[in-house]
C-alpha cells in the first residue's frame, strides 16, 4: 500500500466538478498565451496552468481512487501512483512533477 498523505474522501460528481474546472483552466492558460505579447511576464499564464494541473489531478484521484489531496499538492505523485499504479506515473514525469529537472 502506498502512504498518500492527508486526503479527502470524494466521489465521481466531484471528478466530474474538477474535470470541468480543470478544462476550463487549461483553456484560459491557452487563450492567455494566444494574446500574449512579445515580453510579456508568465506568470499569470504559469498561475493558471498550476491550477490546471492541480484540478486535472483531484478529477483523476477523485474518480479512480475515491480521493483527493489535501493541502500538500507536492504529495500528489503519490496519490496518482495509488490510484493509477505505478506504471501510469512513469519516473520521469515524477521528477518532472517535483521540479527536479526540465522535461524537453
Amino acid at each position: 500500500m502506498v502512504r498518500t498523505g492527508s486526503t479527502k474522501n470524494k466521489d465521481d460528481a466531484f471528478a466530474n466538478g474538477r474535470l470541468l474546472i480543470a478544462r476550463g483552466y487549461l483553456k484560459n492558460a491557452r487563450n492567455s498565451n494566444a494574446v500574449a505579447d512579445l515580453g510579456d511576464i508568465g506568470n499569470p499564464s504559469m498561475s493558471t496552468v498550476i491550477n490546471c494541473a492541480i484540478a486535472y489531478s483531484d478529477a483523476l484521484t477523485a474518480k479512480f481512487r475515491g480521493e483527493i489531496n489535501q493541502d500538500d499538492h507536492q504529495a500528489i505523485t503519490k496519490l496518482l501512483k495509488a490510484a493509477l499504479g505505478k506504471a501510469a506515473v512513469p519516473e520521469i514525469w515524477e521528477q518532472a512533477l517535483l521540479g527536479r529537472f526540465a522535461v524537453t
